[in-house]
């Protein structure tokens, strides 16, 4: 009786002790993601970019035919998202810039965007992705 529930023990708290390392921050389970967007606007024109997820919030304001980009590693849910709003002179919208259940195979470890006079494109995978922009000027 006393092996049983000795097993019985064992088998409750290894799934518990497991649980625990996976979350610590000591132990990455997700492999970090590297977000890029950068800017392919006509010569001359800025946009500011503002990333927020649950965890984090993040901005920049990117010159010309530069770009800019974050690292993060995945909640071990696969609930990780991270929401960007873009402002240009040809428009604005708010999007989902990463969502793990879109984005962790057709992205691997580098999702890579661009913002364009169109709005904001994806440049991976075979499918392309276009978030146009919500608001123009003049809307």
């Amino acid at each position: 009786m006393m092996m049983h529930r000795n097993k019985t023990t064992l088998l409750f708290l290894f799934p518990v002790l497991w649980l625990c390392v996976a979350t610590s921050s000591a132990i990455h389970i997700t492999p970090k993601v590297y977000v890029e967007v950068s800017n392919q606007l006509p010569q001359s024109h800025y946009f500011v970019i503002l990333y927020k997820s649950n965890e984090d919030k993040l901005g920049a304001n990117v010159a010309p035919k530069q770009v800019y980009g974050f690292h993060f590693r995945p909640n071990i849910w696969g609930t990780t998202h991270f929401t960007c709003e873009v402002r240009t002179d040809y428009g604005t919208g708010t999007y989902k810039i990463y969502e793990y259940d879109r984005d962790h195979k057709r992205c691997g470890n580098q999702c890579l965007w661009k913002v364009t006079q169109s709005g904001v494109e994806s440049a991976n995978g075979n499918v392309p992705i276009i978030f146009y922009w919500t608001t123009t000027p003049g809307s």
